[in-house]
């Protein structure tokens, strides 16, 4: 939702969220009332290629390829199929931040993408959180960020 609301503040003329879930689908449509497109995939459903394609930025907030969780069949969101048309003007978003970079990372880097991971939205959320609990303090965010890159 915070990505969703994120990409309604850069006003972008077309917003489609993909799911596998009927339910999280409908519940997150109905909590946006801009016009917002909403598919419905499975295993055989078809997403258009056009749509992968044409697409500007493309926002993982799946958990597929979280070090935690990946295994050989669930390395990339939808299958590695799903991605064939991947474009290179294409801004790829995962908001994973570990491992880095993350298959889906890879694969988008492999077709010439801009790809992002999730530590800068992590560190953003900390860094507002922090603020709330230190009425106002300044934050050092590249602090912050450089300890997290050593961490993980």
């Amino acid at each position: 939702r915070a990505a969703i609301q994120g990409l309604l503040e850069l006003e972008l003329s077309e917003i489609t969220v993909i799911s596998r879930n009927k339910n999280t689908l409908k519940k997150i449509l109905n909590d946006f009332p801009e016009n917002i497109k909403g598919i419905i995939y499975d295993e055989s459903s078809s997403v258009n290629n056009e749509l992968i394609e044409n697409a500007d930025i493309i926002v993982n907030s799946t958990p597929v390829g979280m070090e935690r969780i990946t295994n050989e069949e669930n390395l990339l969101p939808f299958g590695k199929h799903f991605w064939q048309a991947l474009s290179s003007k294409t801004i790829i978003y995962d908001l994973i931040y570990n491992p880095r970079p993350t298959e889906l990372l890879k694969f988008g880097l492999k077709k010439n993408c801009i790809a992002i991971d999730g530590l800068e939205m992590l560190v953003a959320q900390g860094a507002k959180s922090l603020s709330y609990w230190t009425n106002g303090l300044e934050i050092p965010i590249e602090i912050m960020k450089e300890s997290l890159k050593n961490y993980l």
